[in-house]
């Protein structure tokens, strides 16, 4: 799983030299907040068509409590931790319904490349 490997990368992000003030504003600005909005209603669209998440699944929830905590860990900031374990939820349920979108390949290449997505990607 793509958040598998994400997971295991947060570990070799250096957060202390990020300001994460900016990064977050960033975040809000439309470029970017658009655009996750509208991956986000797309595959929840989809979730809501699909059968992979009846009957309770909670590995979608299970994902994001890991990020939160993993990177509550690494970073002490909770708002940090809750764009990138909402992030990875993302990811997950995107790969989980084989949901692809050029926007969010520029997300996930993001994390692979160790930088906190903001802006323009």
């Amino acid at each position: 799983m793509i958040t598998d490997i994400l997971i295991d990368k947060l570990d070799k992000f250096d957060f202390r030299n990020m300001d994460f003030d900016t990064m977050l504003d960033r975040r809000d600005l439309p470029i970017f907040d658009d655009e996750w909005i509208r991956v986000y209603h797309e595959v929840e669209l989809l979730k809501r068509k699909s059968n992979v998440y009846i009957d309770g699944n909670n590995d979608s929830d299970n994902i994001r409590k890991q990020t939160f905590l993993k990177t509550f860990k690494l970073t002490q900031d909770d708002e940090i931790a809750a764009y990138i374990s909402d992030d990875f939820g993302l990811i997950y349920d995107s790969e989980m319904l084989g949901y692809h979108d050029e926007w969010l390949d520029r997300l996930i290449n993001c994390y692979h490349s160790f930088q906190f997505p903001s802006g323009e990607l």
